[in-house]
């Protein structure tokens, strides 16, 4: 594919087609990509803005982080605020800053990690079929 004049984002996510350029744009961001002026053996500048535009004959560097990866939700007694419930849903207003799921950054202290420890604990409908009597998933 024609990369020249091409944002850091675009031109990562044309070179690994199965990562979202969203995901390319962050490690842009996070300052996961170097561009190397010429000679590979030296480490390069970090590149931290995703929306820089790179030349023909440009060379990079992408360190894909090397990240966690939980093997089970945790359940965590913490607040939700339950606006209905039946046997089949759940619906609720979730507080603000609070991440929804576990993920890189971020392995508790989710809505999942609430839902899987109400679910196991205090609603009147039981854990269902995904959530063990233990909170565990």
């Amino acid at each position: 594919p024609e990369l020249n004049n091409k944002r850091i984002d675009a031109v990562i996510a044309a070179l690994e087609p199965k990562m979202s350029r969203s995901h390319c744009g962050t490690l842009g961001t996070d300052g996961c990509v170097r561009m190397l002026d010429g000679n590979t053996d030296n480490e390069g500048s970090v590149l931290d803005r995703k929306s820089l535009k790179l030349k023909a004959g440009t060379v990079l560097r992408v360190q894909f982080p090397k990240g966690e990866k939980p093997t089970e939700i945790i359940a965590q007694d913490l607040p939700l605020q339950i606006l209905f419930e039946d046997e089949h849903m759940i619906v609720l207003n979730k507080a603000a800053g609070m991440v929804v799921h576990p993920a890189a950054g971020n392995w508790d202290g989710t809505v999942v990690n609430a839902l899987a420890y109400y679910l196991a604990n205090k609603s009147p409908f039981g854990s269902g079929d995904f959530v063990g009597t233990d909170g565990n998933v």
